[in-house]
């Protein structure tokens, strides 16, 4: 079986997995680009991009909260508005809400987002998940599933100076 989301078609977590990988810059640097990623889940149920406080990514700015009510009645409310390091993904479907980890410990990547930036989510039975630009377009984003949820993992950047 095979699920398609695009704009025809519009729980529970695991915890989240941190990478890490050095890109170095040109030789005349003196700074390495560190890529940390964290685990977030595709969720087709999630209105939005939702992120614990831990997450750095390309800080837009404070914003008026926003509240979520969540499946088990409980309710989050939002701290601050953020942009994910995903450059390939449409410019509206990279603004995220960052919620306290109190409330939220696994990041969850929104399929309805993406579809409204006109992105469409395939999940493949040989356990991948791509998110593609339009209907049949170029791959931008490739995930994975394990233990039953389909994941990304999204670049969390910092740099380090190198002294020599």
């Amino acid at each position: 079986m095979e699920w398609h989301f695009g704009r025809e078609a519009a729980g529970k977590c695991n915890p989240i997995k941190n990478r890490k990988t050095i890109i170095p810059l040109p030789p005349s640097s003196k700074q390495h680009t560190t890529l940390n990623t964290i685990e977030a889940i595709v969720n087709s149920g999630a209105t939005d991009h939702f992120f614990p406080m831990k997450y750095h990514g390309n800080r837009e700015a404070d914003t008026d909260s926003i509240t979520v009510y969540c499946a088990n009645d409980s309710t989050m409310e939002s701290k601050v508005k953020d942009k994910l390091n995903l450059p390939q993904l449409p410019k509206g479907a990279r603004t995220c809400y960052k919620y306290p980890t109190n409330k939220i410990s696994n990041p969850l990547f929104s399929v309805s987002k993406c579809i409204n930036n006109d992105c469409s989510v395939h999940f493949w039975t040989n356990k991948t998940v791509t998110i593609n630009q339009g209907k049949n377009g170029v791959t931008l984003i490739q995930g994975k599933q394990e233990n039953n949820l389909y994941t990304i993992n999204v670049p969390i950047l910092s740099l380090i100076h190198i002294w020599r």
